[in-house]
């Protein structure tokens, strides 16, 4: 009996520490912004100086967004799942030939689920520009102060993110919010990630 006294005792501080650090976890989630997903087109937008989107623009990209997400949402194949087996066993047991095999059947799988989302992809950021074309002068301004290249990674970078197959980082200034380094910038550069001052315009965009 002692001994189950003793041990409730030395449990005791273990739960309390448990639920206090789940109470801190909650409550930072909670304070925690929402994300605007439509951040780096703002980016891009107030960067070129050309007018804001209106609501009804955010409401319809927001909406292809969507359905974009809903469409390539992760979900292997069940042949491409049994190959991987295949060819993890293969590679335990050593035998090579299998694991050659398999590792090509893996790979086309990944190919052709690679080439659908370069066309989706496609088909999104023609709809997006579609959309900015309802505000006169945005997409054209746009193209003549960040450049038609720039505005094109801008509108694919709202359903792609660092890891996806063809991802390309639309914009890359200083200061920018959603771009490199730079105090608190989001991206690449030993200073984290997260919203940051947006900076002055580059060099080649005074020019």
């Amino acid at each position: 009996m002692k001994a189950c006294v003793h041990i409730i005792r030395l449990l005791i501080p273990v739960l309390v520490v448990g639920l206090m650090s789940s109470a801190v976890l909650v409550l930072a989630q909670q304070d925690r912004p929402p994300v605007d997903e439509l951040a780096p087109l703002k980016d891009a937008i107030q960067l070129a100086g050309v007018s804001p989107l209106t609501p009804a623009q955010e409401s319809s990209i927001l909406a292809l967004i969507e359905t974009f997400k809903n469409t390539h949402t992760p979900s292997p194949s069940t042949a491409a799942q049994d190959a991987r087996t295949i060819y993890e066993n293969a590679i335990l047991y050593g035998d090579t030939a299998t694991a050659e095999n398999q590792g090509e059947i893996i790979w086309k799988n990944r190919e052709a689920e690679i080439i659908q989302h370069e066309k989706d992809a496609a088909i999104f950021a023609i709809n997006v520009i579609s959309i900015l074309r309802t505000n006169l002068g945005q997409v054209e301004g746009m193209i003549l102060r960040i450049g038609g290249s720039r505005l094109v990674k801008v509108a694919i970078s709202l359903v792609e993110r660092p890891g996806d197959a063809g991802f390309e980082p639309p914009i890359f200034y200083p200061g920018l919010r959603g771009s490199g380094p730079g105090p608190r910038g989001f991206g690449f550069g030993p200073r984290g990630f997260g919203p940051g001052p947006r900076g002055p315009l580059p060099p080649d965009l005074n020019q």
